[in-house]
């Protein structure tokens, strides 16, 4: 399991190859984005990451990129997605130490479906869609054609009174209260979760695993551990 997370992490890590060694060629130049540092060299300043829903694992990347340009983070803040990043990069380790590779860790390692804990047909749906991008598509295409086709032989059914045709418009009108009734459940069902249809505990309980392992579990703790933390960093204040 181990070797197989740090395959993930080193795949990853190679395709983003030519921004790391440019990372690592503006930390050798020394070049000045703050007036505070360390005895090491490390450059600090205040980051407010904003949300991206999935999308946001790429402040994961984005934080990576700097660390190994030598930029550390003393106040963190952000929504959302940046809220997570904010949070772990806060918990793990110290100011001084580089944590984004110990978070691409922790990533590399859950998986993400996991995380759709609401109904159970809900996670073979969305493996569905990730693996065929026309899924959703046809399912919508499908569901529009079903009532435009019942609209289109009412039409016709005012025109051609045969008992064989009333009973086809009528089976369509049948199919088309089903999904009605389906697409009206689904609504109420997003309204009853509050407008969610996975609970999230999940997520919390490895948020709270990652949390734990750090000592880092409580917002006591947190605070404490980056009081701790400023306390034994020397900063140095550039004139």
């Amino acid at each position: 399991m181990e070797n197989e997370i740090s395959t993930k992490i080193k795949k990853y890590l190679d395709k983003i190859e030519v921004q790391i060694q440019e990372a690592k060629a503006i930390k050798e130049s020394k070049e000045v984005f703050s007036d505070t540092t360390d005895s090491e060299g490390n450059q600090y300043v205040n980051l407010v990451q904003e949300g991206g829903s999935v999308l946001g694992l790429a402040h994961v990347g984005y934080t990576y990129i700097l660390e190994t340009a030598g930029i550390r983070f003393w106040k963190l803040a952000g929504t959302s997605a940046g809220a997570i990043n904010a949070i772990l990069l806060a918990a793990i380790d110290n100011k001084s130490d580089i944590k984004s590779e110990k978070i691409l860790g922790y990533i590399a390692e859950k998986n993400f479906v996991e995380f759709v804990d609401g109904p159970k047909w809900l996670p073979d749906v969305l493996k569905k869609s990730a693996s065929n991008s026309g899924y959703m598509l046809n399912l919508v295409i499908f569901m529009m054609g079903i009532f435009m086709l019942t609209v289109i032989n009412l039409i016709f059914l005012s025109i051609y009174h045969t008992p064989i045709y009333a009973k086809f418009v009528y089976f369509l009108l049948v199919v088309s209260l089903v999904l009605t009734l389906i697409l009206l459940s689904i609504w109420f069902l997003f309204k009853k979760l509050h407008w969610g249809i996975n609970p999230g505990n999940d997520f919390r309980k490895w948020m709270h695993n990652i949390l734990t392992r750090n000592n880092a579990e409580t917002l006591e703790k947190l605070k404490k551990k980056s009081l701790f933390e400023c306390g034994k960093l020397k900063l140095e204040i550039s004139k």
